[in-house]
């Protein structure tokens, strides 16, 4: 690798290993030809990674705080730029149609992947609040045929679920800790 690689993501298939990190770009190692090829060249440090199910889209989390797509069967790329620090973790609904970003300071952000557009700010930290977490597809989950998002944060007796209505426009609403 040209750097340290910081995050790496299967292909659904199992043939192919992405690999992000500081050298500001996105690579692809065919597993079986062990063969190294450039996907994407950014130019910021890549901090997370997924990819869909199908194959056909990468998308990444940057140290510019921006969200990245990049297509493979045209080669394009999109971005959005939803938050003001490094992104730390994002994670797809099941159904791959919503994403969740989170950033170092706490904050959420709920985007469309295709087309890329942003939903909203799901939870934004108080000034100079310390809040780490993991998105995950276990914690992130859609209800009512794909009408609401729940988003369920902490452990134990301390969680929190927090859920949204996604049609006709999102609200968001704290549910109770059980």
């Amino acid at each position: 690798l040209p750097g340290l690689g910081d995050c790496m993501a299967w292909s659904a298939d199992g043939r192919f290993l992405i690999i992000g990190g500081n050298f500001h770009q996105i690579l692809e190692l065919d597993v079986e030809s062990g063969q190294m090829t450039t996907l994407a060249d950014y130019g910021t440090h890549t901090r997370v990674l997924c990819c869909s199910t199908d194959g056909n889209r990468v998308i990444s989390g940057h140290g510019d705080g921006s969200v990245r797509f990049w297509n493979r069967v045209d080669q394009s790329v999109k971005s959005l730029h939803l938050h003001e620090t490094e992104l730390r973790a994002l994670t797809l609904t099941a159904d791959e149609k919503i994403g969740i970003s989170g950033d170092e300071s706490g904050r959420q952000a709920m985007w469309f992947t295709d087309p890329a557009a942003r939903i909203g700010i799901l939870h934004q930290p108080r000034r100079h609040a310390k809040h780490r977490y993991e998105l995950s597809p276990q914690t992130v989950f859609c209800a009512g045929g794909g009408k609401m998002l729940r988003l369920s944060d902490g452990e134990g007796s301390n969680v929190l679920v927090r859920s949204w209505t996604l049609s006709p426009a999102p609200s968001s609403q704290v549910m109770p800790r059980f």
